[in-house]
């Protein structure tokens, strides 16, 4: 978890199936698990993580910037859970990002709807992607069962976020100045609650492209309520040349 300097930041789990024929029960427990104990299906893994791994994204509201997601994952009795740690920017045309995350200059406050933003279009981004490779590295006469269409399945991915976060942002000057300098940033848990959602691909030969074919959420497991959510108090963020904390914000309401 990202607490006082900037350390692992525990965030989404994505659970995914080769062949999704086994029964998913979604409960939302009383008792909310540890950081990153948020299965949707209600099920305990054990399997030990597999931590900093990374892949480069982009995302649909910046389409010209590059963005490097790293996240842990483990696999668990036929499906794959995944948490994102932070998003960095790093290449290509970032310009507008930054404009838009810094819209009155830097160093003078941050548009957590735009970093929000950013945070769940990368969810989507990086499950598709995962699927993706994950249907590339089966062997043809094995590829059907990731295929859309009658004799196909699908890939099952459950994202897990925060449902109590606050933004813990840090941005760094470049050598050069401003065109090699970048951001770091993730959230923080206020509080142990989870948020998650369901989604399910499946890859459509006709077009070569990944296709959502079904999802479900937001999904609450855990304890605590908008209202103390408001009173808690958020992890202090450091590190870079400029740091923002953010304050913890309520995330798990139908139309998010």
């Amino acid at each position: 978890m990202l607490k006082g300097a900037y350390y692992r930041l525990s965030l989404v789990q994505i659970c995914i199936s080769l062949i999704c024929v086994l029964g998913i029960g979604i409960t939302n427990n009383s008792e909310a698990r540890a950081y990153g104990e948020c299965e949707l299906s209600g099920n305990f893994c054990s399997t030990p993580w597999t931590t900093g791994l990374t892949r480069t994204i982009t995302v649909p509201s910046y389409p010209g910037c590059s963005l490097t997601v790293e996240f842990k994952m483990r696999d668990c009795n036929g499906w794959t859970e995944i948490e994102l740690d932070h998003i960095e920017s790093i290449q290509g045309d970032c310009s507008a990002l930054f404009n838009d995350i810094f819209p009155y200059g830097l160093f003078n406050g941050v548009d957590e709807t735009v970093t929000i933003t950013i945070w769940k279009e990368a969810y989507d981004e990086l499950s598709k992607l995962l699927f993706e490779e994950m249907y590339n590295a089966l062997a043809p006469q094995h590829k059907y069962l990731l295929e859309c269409g009658g004799n196909g399945g699908w890939g099952e991915y459950h994202l897990i976020d925060g449902a109590c976060k606050s933004l813990c942002l840090s941005y760094y000057t470049g050598t050069t100045g401003p065109e090699d300098s970048y951001i770091i940033f993730g959230y923080n848990r206020c509080e142990t609650a989870c948020c998650g959602y369901i989604k399910r691909y499946c890859f459509d030969t006709s077009t070569g492209t990944v296709t959502l074919v079904g999802e479900l959420g937001p999904i609450y497991v855990g304890d605590g309520t908008p209202q103390s959510c408001e009173q808690a108090t958020p992890p202090t963020c450091s590190g870079g040349t400029w740091n923002y904390t953010g304050a913890c914000v309520f995330e798990c309401e139908a139309g998010e």
